[in-house]
């Protein structure tokens, strides 16, 4: 699922709807899961306040955190972020990691950086990067090796922060990487948070890259989930994606009214809401109003809906923290 603050696009504050095709959703329990991506930017107040206020109003709602590397990379950045992100955090929360290109993240690893192709141009965005260098550069374009050492760097900064039993990912863009996912299977991670719904992107960007990458992917994925499902990870194939930063409360509502009603067409396993922390200020109105619409349509409907994590772990807080974060790459 990408949040692009450069473009004023935030892209992967995904809301992905997944639904078995099993019929309807009646007598039985609606899974939902909001998730929090943090991309490893800026962590400013007015985003904090906003995810905070959010917690305020539904403080039995657990969170799914998607961590960037990039927080804890130095043993300073490490302590200061951990600070604000532990004022966020409860205890039934899990924590995931949540990949990218990004330089910083590319030079720890010590992988070579990569300035093109991007989501938005096959050109080089060395003319106009400043910070957050490779953000926009999908993990697909490195090779087996590469992807290695930057999944092993970011398995190992969110430990090193004292975050233990990881189990889900995803990558910038929600792409589907086959060698990505051999590899976390290989760290003991069973979920890969990377399908979202390629129509909205082909709609959204079609002149740009990203769009037909998703389509690709998506496709890809589909003819490989036909051929056979992973024992390890849990492939999300087939998903619709809703996405706070990028459709209205109304639409969602509609998509969520069509997932409960168990549209043949979807199929998968959890109605999904994704926000981003670098734009949690603006999204997060939102997202209490979806959450408070669901409720009353659940209570219309006569459907049970459950709030839930992903892979069921709880790993709100790190063990040994203080400790953790003395050691250094």
């Amino acid at each position: 699922m990408l949040g692009l603050m450069r473009f004023k696009i935030p892209l992967m504050i995904l809301a992905t709807l997944l639904i078995q095709s099993t019929g309807s959703f009646a007598n039985s329990v609606i899974p939902i899961e909001i998730i929090l991506q943090w991309e490893g930017r800026e962590v400013e107040a007015p985003n904090l306040e906003a995810i905070s206020n959010f917690r305020d109003v539904e403080p039995d709602i657990p969170l799914v955190h998607l961590f960037s590397p990039d927080y804890f990379l130095t043993q300073d950045g490490r302590k200061a972020n951990l600070d604000k992100i532990l004022s966020l955090l409860h205890d039934k929360d899990e924590v995931g990691l949540y990949l990218t290109a990004q330089k910083r993240v590319l030079q720890v690893a010590r992988v070579i950086p990569r300035s093109m192709p991007t989501f938005w141009s096959r050109l080089s965005e060395v003319s106009y990067c400043q910070s957050d260098c490779g953000l926009d550069v999908p993990l697909h374009v490195l090779p087996r090796e590469d992807l290695m050492k930057v999944f092993t760097i970011g398995e190992a900064s969110l430990r090193k922060a004292g975050f233990t039993r990881l189990r889900t990912y995803a990558t910038r863009g929600g792409f589907h990487i086959p060698l990505l996912e051999e590899i976390a299977r290989g760290f003991g991670f069973r979920a890969g948070l990377f399908q979202v719904d390629p129509i909205l992107f082909k709609e959204r960007f079609d002149q740009y890259p990203l769009a037909q990458w998703k389509i690709d992917q998506h496709m890809l994925g589909k003819a490989l989930g036909d051929q056979v499902q992973s024992k390890s990870v849990n492939r999300d194939l087939s998903n619709v994606g809703a996405f706070i930063d990028l459709q209205e409360k109304s639409q969602i509502l509609k998509m969520f009214i069509a997932f409960t009603e168990g549209s043949r067409e979807l199929k998968a396993k959890g109605f999904q809401i994704y926000l981003n922390q670098e734009t949690a200020y603006l999204g997060t109105p939102r997202l209490k109003a979806v959450v408070s619409e669901i409720r009353e349509l659940a209570k219309t409907k006569d459907l049970e809906i459950e709030f839930r994590t992903h892979s069921g772990e709880k790993n709100g807080r790190p063990l040994d923290s203080e400790q953790r974060i003395t050691e250094s790459f």
